[in-house]
Order: structure tokens, then C-alpha cells, then sequence
């Protein structure tokens, strides 16, 4: 499966002893989907960090906790998609 959208980091699981910043990918106004990069530690998730805040292509699968589980990610230019990011960003 192949996504595009903005990677994002927020603070998910608030209030809750998981409470943690994690990565999503926006892919549309108000859509997020939690990401794990395949092979990192999901609790500090460093492979993802140099794309916070940029525009990439991910394939990967999507896993039954709707966790996308990427196998390879890849920055693409602006203008490959049109993304209006939203204010909210607290979505679980």
C-alpha cells in the first residue's frame, strides 16, 4: 500500500502512563495515521525523525491496531499533493 502526506509528530495517549509524542501521517484535512517505521524502536521512533514536517511517499501496511508499518519512505517536491494542514492536532 503506498500513502502521501505530511509526517507530523504529536502528543498521543494523554493522560495515560503510554503518553508519548509520536509520528503521524497527515494525509488529509483532519486524517491522521499513526506511523512505525519497520526495524526502529517504537518508543523513540529516531528513523522518522528527519521527516518531521515533510512531504513524503510511504509504502508499507497498515496493521490490525491501524498502525501503518512502513517498509520504505521517501521525500517528495510540494507540488506532488496538495495538503491544507488543519489546527487540530490532537487526535489519538
Amino acid at each position: 500500500m503506498e500513502l502521501k502526506g505530511i509526517v507530523v509528530f504529536q502528543l498521543s495517549n494523554r493522560g495515560s502512563k503510554s503518553e508519548n509524542i509520536f509520528p503521524y501521517l497527515y494525509v488529509e484535512k483532519a486524517k491522521f495515521i499513526k506511523l512505525f517505521m519497520e526495524g526502529d524502536n517504537p518508543f523513540e521512533n529516531n528513523d522518522l525523525d528527519i521527516y518531521d514536517g515533510k512531504r513524503v511517499k510511504v509504502e508499507g501496511e497498515l496493521n490490525e491496531y491501524n498502525v501503518f508499518i512502513i517498509k520504505e519512505i521517501e521525500e517528495i517536491s510540494d507540488n506532488e499533493q496538495d495538503i491544507i494542514l488543519c489546527d487540530d492536532k490532537t487526535n489519538n
